[in-house]
């Protein structure tokens, strides 16, 4: 049962499906907003503390940054007073850079720090925008319009490692905007043209151990390089450039180590940003409507230079764009400008679990029990509801986060004996709660069961147990219907005589199609009575244990 649920997500099955031609893209399933959104463009995308962080220049939910518990959207302190370009996470902090010279109400020059509670300024910041963040080697390294980080001469890169700002080398001669990661250096994006006295076309690669800045090929020709991708091997550019080398590449090129190539007739607009999930999946984002020659509405699927998908319909207008794109909790999520939300999600909520132990029959359940439930599809973890009573009104135990599926109860246990509990079990991931499993009970002794709440009956009704004659476990079954108020349910068995020989439900009503186990074991042979009160309504019927 130590299945790891984070490593069978939505998006496996999307790359499997990419791979096999299948366009499930298009329409299954579609994007669904994150609502409410943002009420302007989200600029950047990134999970801090497990909760989805967007930025951008927006005024709701807060001040130009939010983030989202898989539930509700909520402000970071006082937000920043003006634009926010990048996110990024450095030694357990959450960084935002931009053109901001306030955050939380602090004074700071285009980069701040969350801790969780409160910001504050990143030394003495830049003194113009950053456009980029990223981590590497544990350095946090920043990129944008700025001359200056620190107070010190910094061409447009910079880095901050033990508190100290320090420049990227040389630097560049212009505006930086992408960065992507490679061992011990990385790759950068921009408007420039010159490291030092090289001329590195609006792309290079740096060396953070030899401080090295190295061309690839003749770089870009013109234009600008927003996006920049390490995927199958080999590097992905984007941008609005339109020509390397004089030959027409149409804003997106691959890079493998010793030559640029085109991908196809390329893009009919700009490229804004990349996200590879993997080896298996490429997702484009920007303002464009074809990806070589494919039909794409600001966001495409891609496999391979020569395998190309749309996405779920795409995101907005030909006026719209797309700005970011992340995987988050086992779902897709982008965000730009587009259709008034500006954050939506790609994915399919999880199933319903089904319920393995403690069994339905199962006799004298441990304080301490092993809850085992089957894998769900498309789970990010699980959630597991245990109460005493079938309204989970007041929970024994509540836990959340979990990536397999079992839960060992603790010595330590709130579990009484001759008590009975109720436990269901759900699915979660970046689409929200998906639905609660049937509802199992057990008793810490000898009774077990289960509660169908999702078919509720019209009317009440007790059926004769099955099998009967029995020895020694028999199942006795009841419908529930809905009733006003509150009330209480009770399940007893009695002798011949009239005399009550075992309790077997004594709880809050709840309505739903009910199953029970009943174990005779201690019980000598003969006819016995069992009984049901529920609200106002009773009945009892006879049935014969013969061992």
């Amino acid at each position: 049962m130590k299945l790891n649920t984070k490593r069978f997500t939505f998006l496996a099955v999307i790359v499997f499906s990419l791979c096999s031609i299948n366009n499930i893209y298009a329409q299954f399933p579609s994007w669904g907003a994150v609502t409410p959104g943002t009420n302007g463009q989200v600029n950047s995308l990134v999970e801090f503390n497990g909760q989805l962080i967007a930025a951008g220049l927006f005024t709701t939910p807060g001040r130009n940054i939010a983030r989202y518990n898989g539930t509700k959207w909520d402000t970071l302190g006082r937000g920043l007073n003006d634009t926010v370009y990048s996110l990024a996470v450095y030694n357990n902090k959450l960084i935002a850079v931009g053109a901001f010279d306030s955050a939380g109400g602090v004074p700071c020059s285009n980069i701040a720090q969350w801790n969780g509670t409160s910001w504050s300024p990143v030394g003495l910041g830049t003194n113009n925008t950053i456009f980029a963040a990223d981590t590497v080697a544990g350095a946090l390294i920043i990129g944008g319009k700025f001359t200056l980080a620190g107070g010190d001469s910094s061409s447009h890169l910079a880095k901050w490692e033990d508190s100290t700002w320090s420049p990227l080398g040389v630097g560049v001669n212009d505006n930086v905007y992408a960065f992507e990661r490679v061992g011990s250096g990385l790759f950068i994006g921009g408007a420039f043209t010159m490291s030092g006295t090289d001329t590195v076309n609006r792309i290079v690669r740096f060396d953070l151990d030899s401080s090295v800045y190295t061309p690839l090929g003749a770089g870009i020709d013109s234009g600008n390089v927003y996006a920049i991708s390490r995927f199958q091997g080999v590097l992905y550019a984007g941008g609005d450039f339109l020509t390397i080398e004089g030959d027409s590449v149409n804003r997106i090129a691959i890079w493998n180590d010793t030559s640029w190539s085109p991908i196809g007739t390329g893009m009919n607009g700009t490229i804004r940003t990349f996200e590879a999930f993997g080896d298996g999946l490429l997702v484009i984002g920007g303002t464009f409507t074809n990806a070589n020659g494919t039909n794409a509405n600001n966001i495409v699927a891609c496999g391979g230079p020569s395998s190309f998908a749309p996405f779920g319909g795409g995101l907005g207008t030909t006026t719209s764009r797309v700005n970011d794109v992340m995987g988050w909790r086992g779902v897709t999520i982008a965000s730009g400008l587009f259709s008034n939300i500006n954050v939506a999600r790609w994915g399919l909520l999880p199933s319903v679990p089904e319920l393995i132990t403690p069994l339905e029959a199962e006799n004298n359940v441990s304080l301490t029990p092993l809850f085992t439930w089957g894998p769900t599809g498309w789970p990010y973890f699980y959630t597991i509801q245990v109460a005493r009573d079938a309204n989970f009104l007041n929970l024994t135990r509540s836990d959340s986060m979990l990536t397999v599926t079992e839960l060992q109860v603790p010595d330590t246990t709130e579990l009484l004996e001759l008590t009975t509990y109720f436990w269901r079990v759900r699915g979660v991931n970046g689409m929200g709660n998906g639905p609660f499993s049937l509802i199992r009970f057990f008793v810490t002794t000898t009774i077990t069961g289960t509660v169908n709440t999702s078919e509720i009956p019209e009317r009440f009704n007790l059926y004769q147990n099955f099998p009967n004659p029995f020895n020694p476990v028999t199942k006795i079954k009841f419908d529930l219907p809905r009733v006003s108020g509150n009330s209480s349910l009770k399940v007893e068995v009695y002798s011949i005589n009239g005399e009550l020989v075992k309790e077997l439900l004594n709880t809050d009503y709840a309505a739903g199609r009910w199953e029970l186990s009943f174990d005779a074991s201690q019980l000598a042979s003969g006819i016995y009575f069992y009984k049901i009160s529920a609200s106002q309504f009773t009945q009892t019927r006879k049935m014969i244990l013969i061992k």
